[in-house]
């Protein structure tokens, strides 16, 4: 068996949670006998490339296409497409796995809808909400947790606040937007912002035609948290055509390590830890706020991740500085992630979107520590309050401040949470779910062929 697995960017490009999820698969897949390889876009290249990752094959295929408004708006499609479909058609893959769409000049729907009229048996996991969340967030007007229903108009101007105007002009372009939408009018020919902003309602009703095109070009959906998996059906999507795959503790490509002792200022602080790329979305910026009025003698941070010089981190480095219980770290290696978490008494997760499931939480708790997260969908999911870790208000400074301060002021809580921390499921019982509906779907995709050459 062949597997293709497609993916907006991979090792060592990027390094986050999808991408990890992916390489452990194929790991997984490569050690029970199966083919993999990667194919990703050549983002600015007319040229298809290769190289090899951990005995991976990646092909990235040419995608010389160059941004413009009405790609960026999802009305006209990548260049690329056609290497893309050549390579699909050289390589013969008994199936495709895509692991996330990537608007634009990226992977889009029209990618699996060609995978699909070759004859391939075609997959997608949703690691991301993306495809029903505009925002990508699932928090309506950065307020309250959304129910996830696509709405042309809420969500224009749920997208608006999110954009940081004014309520009151989100929701005038919101409705006249929804008015126009209703009428069959689309104003997106008109190059500018009036033109955009008068289409919004437009472009969420785009968003709802590709939710169906999902569902029709895909022979599964796999989801690796349950609340998706009710957002999607509260959206239409057909139940039989859902698969949910729990999320299980990544593989490590070498055997992970025990680090040297990190340093620390004091013995007896309490010691955070974040781990995740310093963006606005991961809410570096909220923990380091919420720090600010605690002694540093009382609590220490260990900040692990990649980031870009860009303002944010500037942004980020100017709300540590002087704080000599702040440490950056650098990158973290995945091999060594255990071995880092278990130096510190609890994870910090300030995201400022829905996870889906997401990764690090996997980790701490393979390594033994409770998890501190904002309420958003995924967290929520995964965390118990007081018996594996906290959960604080959605982009709250000052709830997050009274939830450290109750695992400063109280060890027993602290304590009592890391007994209670269960172990997460191996990768390998994840990969054999996998391993199963690639050849149920695989099977029924060589049925359907062979019924229409008889035919």
């Amino acid at each position: 068996m062949k597997i293709t697995h497609i993916i907006p960017f991979f090792l060592p490009d990027k390094i986050a949670g999808s991408e990890i999820y992916c390489w452990s698969l194929c790991k997984y897949l490569q050690s029970i006998g199966v083919t993999c390889e990667i194919l990703t876009p050549n983002y600015g290249s007319e040229k298809t490339v290769e190289y090899v990752y951990d005995d991976i094959r990646v092909i990235k295929y040419a995608e010389p296409t160059r941004a413009t408004r009405f790609l960026q708006m999802g009305l006209t499609l990548p260049k690329g497409i056609n290497a893309f479909r050549d390579h699909l058609i050289n390589s013969k893959p008994n199936c495709v796995h895509f692991h996330g769409l990537y608007g634009s000049v990226g992977i889009t729907v029209e990618h699996i809808n060609i995978a699909k009229s070759l004859g391939i048996a075609t997959l997608y996991t949703m690691h991301l909400a993306g495809n029903v969340c505009i925002t990508n967030t699932l928090f309506y007007k950065q307020k309250q947790l959304c129910d996830g229903i696509i709405r042309p108009r809420r969500c224009s101007a749920c997208l608006l606040v999110h954009l940081n105007k004014r309520e009151w002009l989100a929701e005038f372009f919101a409705s006249v937007s929804s008015l126009l939408y209703q009428s069959g009018i689309d104003t997106a020919h008109l190059n500018n912002p009036l033109g955009t902003g008068f289409s919004l309602a437009n472009r969420i009703g785009d968003m709802r035609k590709n939710l169906d095109k999902i569902a029709q070009y895909c022979d599964k959906v796999v989801v690796p948290a349950k609340w998706f998996r009710e957002v999607l059906i509260a959206n239409g999507f057909p139940q039989g055509k859902i698969e949910y795959v729990q999320q299980a503790l990544p593989l490590f490509k070498n055997r992970p390590l025990e680090l040297q002792p990190l340093k620390f200022n004091q013995r007896r602080s309490v010691k955070l830890v974040f781990a995740g790329r310093i963006s606005s979305f991961k809410g570096l910026d909220i923990l380091l706020e919420a720090l600010g009025s605690f002694p540093p003698e009382k609590v220490e941070l260990s900040i692990f991740g990649q980031h870009d010089g860009d303002e944010y981190y500037q942004k980020c480095l100017n709300l540590s500085k002087d704080k000599p219980n702040i440490h950056w770290r650098g990158v973290l290696p995945h091999e060594e992630v255990l071995g880092a978490f278990r130096q510190h008494d609890a994870l910090c997760l300030p995201s400022t979107f829905s996870e889906m499931a997401p990764l690090v939480i996997q980790e701490a708790f393979a390594a033994g520590i409770p998890v501190i997260a904002s309420e958003v969908y995924g967290n929520l999911e995964m965390i118990t309050p007081e018996e594996n870790g906290l959960l604080f208000s959605f982009r709250s400074v000052e709830d997050l401040r009274s939830k450290l301060a109750r695992i400063i002021d109280n060890t027993f809580l602290l304590s009592s949470m890391k007994n209670r921390v269960k172990r997460p499921i191996p990768f390998e019982k994840l990969g054999q779910d996998y391993v199963e509906l690639y050849q149920k779907i695989s099977a029924g995709m060589a049925k359907l062929n062979f019924n229409n050459i008889s035919g």
